[in-house]
């Protein structure tokens, strides 16, 4: 069963690429939300370990003796991708005869008073386009 412990010699390891060795300075586990100090850490431990330099995902950290590193994980690319450019829209910098908020708020009022024909609302009651009175909205 493997260990770690501060003060260490281990050998470094990206797939069988030999990277050297490295000292660990200090290993940390948690308990809670807090990093704790500790003499030993075991295999399958949460741990955090400082004094190795260079470190990338996929690097096998391993006793010097009988090491050998295990298969780099491959981490895939970013999936969103952004560009940002001029508008060349056939439209771009044309005057607009409506916006999508003045759409968007004549359709709310539309809704409002169909909403206030079909149901018995207070006064004070707010509706479905965010007035606080309704007899606002007719």
């Amino acid at each position: 069963m493997g260990s770690v412990r501060p003060g260490q010699v281990v050998s470094l390891f990206f797939g069988t690429e030999d990277k050297g060795t490295a000292k660990i300075g200090q290993v940390l586990t948690y308990k809670g939300l807090e990093r704790v100090s500790v003499e030993e850490a075991f295999a399958g431990d949460i741990v955090a370990i400082t004094g190795v330099e260079d470190v990338n995902i996929g690097l096998t950290v391993c006793d010097p003796e009988g090491a050998h590193g295990l298969p780099p994980i491959r981490v895939d690319e970013p999936t969103i991708a952004m560009n940002f450019q001029v508008n060349t829209s056939p439209l771009a910098g044309a005057k607009a005869s409506t916006s999508p908020a003045a759409s968007c708020a004549s359709a709310c009022t539309a809704s409002c008073k169909a909403m206030w024909r079909c149901v018995w609302m207070t006064p004070t009651s707010r509706t479905s386009c965010g007035c606080a009175d309704v007899a606002s909205c007719i």
